[in-house]
């Protein structure tokens, strides 16, 4: 069979290319052993590819049409590899098959900003409904995709590790150890990209903690590996959070290391902590757990099909302390890193690169017997009506600052945060809360969705004025899932607010930036934006706390980003001289 397959769009390792790189290019290779190929790639692509050798490499600048039309001539079927399918008019006589590695986008709308998401979900959707099959890496992405899209043509070929094959598991201590810098000391290891998903943030934060928490730590490190570059957003909250924590001693950020140093710095690694909030599969985890190195990772999306019971899990990797909790109880128990260390060998054994070719081989080798029989192949539309972005009915975060209390004693003792119940019992459909801790409260309790409400707990102190104010960056980028947002310090009684009118409000009138809660008129009165000496005067009057003249104000969460928010002087600067807003009285 004649193979033709369409890596035009992959990235190189240095510039990201990821699990999604690795899984290509062995793919590429496992399929070259049992079948004729031919690879399109891009220039800066074509001696990787070529030195698999018995395959035919085609370099091209782009995915015009036309040529790829030729080559689909030469082949039996045509595949996209790469969580796409190009170029967007195929015109074909022989089946399309697409790979898509996992719908994150859907889990997690927030975390794709400025148009990425509505890009996604549109080049997704064309590649599921135009593709004659569409193969994924686990059984949760196929009951995603069938769920979403309503594709029933979905096939699962499960990934592998990558290292464990080209690298022998006997490692020479003393050439290794100095030539990749291994550390002689314990340490952790994270290898991923600081993608949102990633939930670097949490992991250096909780690193913090447990140094602050457990003494016997204080030398333990944490290397980072994954090309930052190809993030730039994250990277620059994580080397902004080390500085503020004067963590540069405990955090080692390496970016992009060859194999072979990745390889040696798991192999060595006392554990890997892997907190990412979606997989599609988790390669890191499988090369880890096939050099039994012990794992602690999250029962999120598709990790425990992959994992099982070989690998340690966190109780919630959406609260840094107890993640730190979790890290520590498993560092101090050294029989059950051993334990963990042999299932891990057994689990990750039933992963191969070549059985990921092999399983690849059967489908395609089935799509084109169903498809020159012609069996009815089920098209779907690009846009399912089964989800839609807006599924979730919570409008507004509320976000309740607990750091300026000097005495926290209440309310640690406070069941479950029970101060707000009328008004959250008022909005539970419409409210998410966030609540701003100071790091030495002990309220880790109350960490998880409750019945009614989505609550966060973050951690944060005055006494860290940079780390505190940069938190709130963290919180606008990549914690909030809502259109609105109103920031309130603890204390504040919120019973006579009228949200729902506030909210319709802001929904109809595109022209105002936020709805302003004031006790002290009686009618509504819209505040347009200041010019000179008012804009002035009002800016220097609120200028050394940005914070308290947006006290419960509604704002919409798009006029703010990572570098111009609540917290800053620049974000009150353009909101008093460009923006305007209403004022409300509480009823």
């Amino acid at each position: 069979m004649k193979i033709l397959i369409n890596c035009i769009n992959l990235l190189s390792d240095s510039q990201g290319a990821g699990g999604a790189g690795k899984y290509v290019y062995s793919l590429v290779s496992g399929l070259a052993k049992i079948s004729d190929v031919r690879v399109l790639v891009q220039p800066h692509n074509f001696l990787r590819f070529q030195k698999i050798g018995n395959i035919q490499v085609v370099p091209l600048a782009d995915n015009n049409s036309r040529t790829i039309q030729e080559n689909m001539s030469w082949s039996d079927i045509y595949l996209c590899p790469l969580n796409e399918l190009v170029p967007n008019y195929i015109y074909s006589k022989i089946p399309v098959v697409s790979c898509i590695l996992d719908l994150q986008h859907e889990k997690y709308p927030h975390f794709f900003k400025g148009g990425i998401y509505e890009a996604r979900r549109s080049h997704y959707g064309y590649a599921i409904s135009r593709s004659d099959a569409v193969i994924t890496i686990s059984n949760h992405e196929k009951d995603l995709i069938q769920k979403i899209y309503g594709k029933q043509e979905v096939y699962v070929t499960y990934l592998a590790g990558y290292l464990a094959d080209e690298f022998d598991t006997c490692f020479s201590q003393s050439n290794t150890t100095h030539e990749f810098n291994i550390p002689d000391i314990p340490y952790l290891i994270y290898p991923a990209i600081p993608w949102k998903h990633k939930n670097h943030y949490r992991l250096i934060e909780s690193l913090w903690l447990l140094k602050r928490e457990y003494h016997k730590f204080n030398n333990l490190k944490l290397i980072l590996t994954g090309a930052q570059k190809h993030n730039l957003t994250s990277s620059y909250f994580l080397e902004r959070m080390i500085n503020d924590l004067d963590m540069q001693d405990s955090v080692d950020i390496r970016g992009f290391v060859s194999d072979a140093e990745l390889a040696n710095l798991i192999k060595k690694a006392k554990l890997m902590v892997f907190p990412s909030l979606y997989e599609g599969f988790g390669i890191p985890i499988v090369d880890a757990m096939n050099f039994g190195t012990p794992v602690l990772t999250t029962s999120l999306a598709s990790i425990p099909e992959i994992c099982q019971d070989a690998v340690a899990y966190l109780k919630y990797p959406f609260n840094t302390k107890l993640i730190a909790h979790d890290i520590a109880e498993l560092l101090m128990n050294e029989e059950r890193l051993l334990h963990l260390s042999k299932l891990g060998l057994k689990q990750g054994s039933q992963y191969s690169l070549q059985k990921t070719a092999d399983d690849t081989f059967k489908i395609l080798t089935e799509v084109v017997k169903k498809y020159r029989s012609g069996e009815c192949i089920n098209f779907v539309t690009a846009k399912s009506s089964a989800h839609d972005k807006n599924y979730k009915t919570q409008r507004l975060t509320l976000l309740i600052d607990y750091t300026p209390q000097i005495n926290l004693q209440h309310v640690e003792q406070a069941e479950n945060l029970q101060h707000l119940p009328q008004f959250l019992q008022k909005y539970s459909s419409l409210v998410n809360v966030i609540n701003i801790l100071p790091f030495e409260s002990n309220l880790t309790n109350y960490y998880h969705n409750s019945d009614t409400v989505n609550i966060l707990n973050v951690y944060s102190s005055r006494e860290y004025k940079t780390h505190y104010l940069n938190l709130f960056s963290y919180i606008i980028e990549s914690l909030i899932e809502t259109d609105y947002l109103m920031y309130c310090p603890y204390g504040f009684n919120l019973d006579n607010l009228n949200i729902h009118q506030a909210i319709a409000t802001l929904d109809i009138c595109t022209d105002l930036s936020a709805i302003s809660f004031n006790n002290q008129i009686k009618y509504p009165k819209v505040v347009n934006h200041l010019k000179g000496k008012k804009l002035l005067n009002e800016f220097n009057l609120w200028k050394n706390s940005p914070l308290d003249f947006f006290q419960l104000k509604i704002l919409k969460v798009n006029i703010q980003d990572q570098n111009k928010n609540l917290s800053t002087l620049q974000f009150l600067s353009y909101f008093l001289g460009s923006l305007k807003y209403l004022d409300v009285p509480i009823s």
